[in-house]
């Protein structure tokens, strides 16, 4: 309880002080409203951990999660991961099968249905972007360009410019949300795509644009970064899906309901006209960009961490770091930086202690406060689990969370460790062997890593 007050605290304090213009009269009433608000949420976080140990009798369990430190040295990691992408879970047009099942599993055929095919995979793009800079290896630019051939087709099926796919395959899953390509007729498409996709799609355009010097990669970033902006352009900001409709998650605006700022938007449209900028070179695009910069966008940056406080997951945190990291490598308007980077630096005060070695790496590189970022980056790496096959986690805890980050090899698996509840003990008792995660997560905090030499080549 007295965790609860305190963060409601934190909340009604920001709200009152440092909250744009408002009457104190609206201030009072969106003050209640959000403390409410946070409190249900909270509630029900709890409430829902506290049910996922009662899906199958604890006895009937015979494989248990490993809970000790990984044994493989971090260089041993990113080859065992990188080994097992190519070979199980990369389809051969470039598509990331992120998550891949075992026998047993009624979706083993076929690319399954998946939801954040192109947000993983531009993330992906990035890790090997970095790993071609970092070490030169041609069959780490053979990936660059295999990803970038699936980031197009991503682009295409939808056969809107700018919309981009949250997943594509072959066979049509029996879901209304899927839909035969007009572009490529051979793929079928899962729209209602969210503002989280194109922040990992971001994410890997700009990082290669930022790192790679090679003319062949950096034409193909151009253009597919023009379309996004393009769409966001013609949209007010806004996804518009195949129906005309906005999708679920799809409002980028630097302020929702007119005047709550909110920031990981505005990184997201920032990092999206920049690339486009920097990658084109038009006219268009820079205005894009100058128009967002005027209108305040990195100073409306600096309310990301608001959106972290009281939350469990860091979902919304880590799309932030998706958009801020190639923006900054991309950015030399001091202003821009000072804004964005202040930003940072209140979102890392939220962050820091959570064990995840993505979050402090950019920070280490981009934000500044290096050495505490590289600090807790390499503590953190070297707890990532040496695979990512999901098992049941026996915590023998009585709570479904600890009151702090736990080590990342004492996780339940995920997609993404650097997204999930760093507090969270309990897993679900469902998956037991048969499903494993492709262990993107690890190379792109690994290739950071070594790009920025915060990790040597033999570690």
């Amino acid at each position: 309880m007295n965790r609860v007050r305190g963060a409601a605290m934190i909340v009604v304090r920001e709200c009152r002080g440092r909250f744009y213009r408002l009457e104190r009269g609206r201030m009072r009433y969106f003050c209640q409203a959000l403390l409410c608000l946070l409190l249900c949420l909270l509630v029900l976080s709890s409430a829902t951990g506290c049910f996922l140990r009662h899906d199958k009798a604890l006895a009937d369990i015979e494989n248990w999660q490993d809970t000790s430190p990984p044994t493989f040295s971090l260089k041993q990691r990113a080859q065992g991961y990188q080994e097992r992408l190519e070979t199980r879970y990369q389809m051969e047009d470039g598509l990331i099968r992120y998550r891949r099942w075992g026998e047993g599993h009624e979706e083993l055929p076929g690319y399954g249905n998946l939801a954040d095919g192109c947000f993983h995979l531009g993330i992906y793009l990035a890790s090997q972007a970095l790993r071609v800079v970092s070490t030169g290896d041609p069959e780490a630019r053979e990936q660059v360009l295999l990803s970038l051939r699936a980031m197009k087709l991503y682009a295409e099926v939808s056969g809107k410019p700018g919309l981009l796919a949250r997943y594509f395959s072959p066979v049509k899953p029996d879901d209304d949300r899927w839909h035969q390509s007009q572009e490529h007729p051979e793929y079928f498409w899962r729209s209602d795509v969210s503002k989280d996709q194109y922040a990992g799609y971001i994410d890997g355009l700009g990082v290669t644009l930022a790192v790679v010097s090679d003319p062949q990669i950096r034409s193909q970033v151009a253009p597919l970064a023009a379309e996004i902006a393009d769409h966001l352009i013609e949209n007010d900001l806004q996804i518009i899906d195949w129906d005309g409709k906005r999708t679920t998650y799809g409002d980028l605006r630097g302020k929702s309901f007119g005047f709550f700022p909110n920031g990981i938007n505005a990184l997201i449209c920032l990092a999206i006209a920049k690339v486009a900028a920097e990658g084109t070179g038009e006219q268009k695009y820079v205005d894009f960009y100058e128009q967002l910069v005027q209108d305040r966008y990195p100073r409306i940056a600096r309310w990301t961490y608001f959106s972290t406080l009281g939350m469990g997951n860091r979902d919304n945190a880590n799309m932030a770091y998706l958009a801020l990291y190639p923006l900054l490598l991309l950015e030399d308007d001091q202003g821009v930086i000072r804004d964005v980077r202040k930003g940072a630096r209140r979102t890392w005060s939220q962050v820091k202690n959570d064990h995840n070695a993505f979050f402090s790496f950019v920070h280490a590189a981009v934000v500044g406060d290096g050495d505490e970022g590289k600090a807790k980056g390499r503590e953190a790496i070297k707890e990532f689990p040496d695979s990512k096959v999901v098992l049941v986690l026996n915590t023998r805890e009585p709570g479904p969370k600890s009151t702090r980050a736990t080590p990342l090899y004492q996780r339940p698996r995920s997609a993404s460790l650097w997204v999930g509840d760093p507090r969270r003990l309990a897993g679900q008792l469902v998956d037991m062997g048969n499903v494993g995660f492709a262990g993107i997560d690890y190379l792109i905090a690994y290739w950071l890593g070594r790009y920025h030499g915060f990790i040597g080549p033999d570690e």
